[in-house]
């Protein structure tokens, strides 16, 4: 015959086998979780990491680039100087620097006839 105790044992004993199966899958899948959160957490930081120097090497990079741009400007600036008074000298016998001084010579001109016709 069966006893109804020795049953009654074995079916608390089951319930609390199946309880704590029950509990420690819960555990697992909190657990889960939670590295999950971390994990996104860390991702993110990671990205905001990598974006935050890719914005400073950006930085760099203009001003590298700045430079060059600047550099070349006066490169071609002489560059196109230098073929203006080239065709100046062959066109007319006069380079910048006679250009300066009969430019000077005419502004001298110009204020010596200006305080002859003030008097």
């Amino acid at each position: 015959m069966i006893n109804p105790m020795k049953m009654l044992g074995s079916v608390k004993s089951v319930t609390r086998i199946g309880q704590e199966s029950v509990k420690t899958t819960i555990y697992a899948g909190l657990g889960a979780y939670k590295m999950g959160l971390e994990q996104v957490g860390m991702a993110q930081h990671l990205a905001q990491s990598r974006f935050n120097g890719l914005v400073k090497k950006g930085e760099e990079a203009e001003s590298e680039l700045l430079e060059r741009v600047n550099d070349t400007r006066e490169m071609l600036a002489d560059q196109v100087e230098t073929g203006i008074n080239r065709a100046l000298k062959t066109s007319c016998g006069l380079d910048r620097e006679r250009l300066t001084h009969l430019e000077a010579k005419l502004d001298r001109m110009q204020a010596v006839i200006n305080g002859m016709t003030d008097k």
